[in-house]
Formats: C-alpha cells, structure tokens, sequence
C-alpha cells in the first residue's frame, strides 16, 4: 500500500512540473485543526481575498476514531517495513 502511495504522489508532482502548476501543499492535520486559516491561504493562492474565509462556517469534523487510528499503524508498519526492504 505504501509502494502505491508513493507512485501516486510521484505522479502528481510529474503531473504538477508538466503543467507549470506550483501546488500549494496542504495536510489533513493542518486543515482539520484550522480549515480557516487554510481556506485564507488557498484564496490567496487563488488571487481571491483571503478575509472571505472569515466568512465561511466549517461543517465538517476531524474523523479520529479507532479505525482511523488502526490504520494510520498499519500505514506506519508498512512503510517502515518498505522502508527496511529497500
């Protein structure tokens, strides 16, 4: 699984240096602990005003539960494992 995220991610940054794109790189954490702050940021980028984001109400949550973190240990052993692998 981690060999197949690796693939993608290096084909959207080919996809990005093809297109002359410099993509603004944005985590889940960063969005989920402050979509307002973020959403500013990709306004900006867009040429937009950032103070719309003030405007906006964020309707959605963090999704952390036990699954979610069950599999963020399986993606850690994994790529630790594809890590030692190579």
């Amino acid at each position: 699984m981690v060999a197949r995220l690796e693939e993608q991610d290096a084909a959207w940054s080919n996809w990005f240096v093809q297109q002359e794109v410099e993509p603004i790189c944005i985590t889940y954490e960063a969005l989920s602990d402050n979509p307002l702050v973020v959403s500013e940021v990709v306004l900006a980028a867009l040429g937009l005003d950032p103070a719309i984001a003030k405007t906006a109400t964020p309707r959605t949550a963090k999704l952390a539960d036990s699954q979610s973190r069950e599999w963020a240990e399986r993606f850690r052993e994994e790529l630790i494992n594809s890590i030692s692998s190579t």
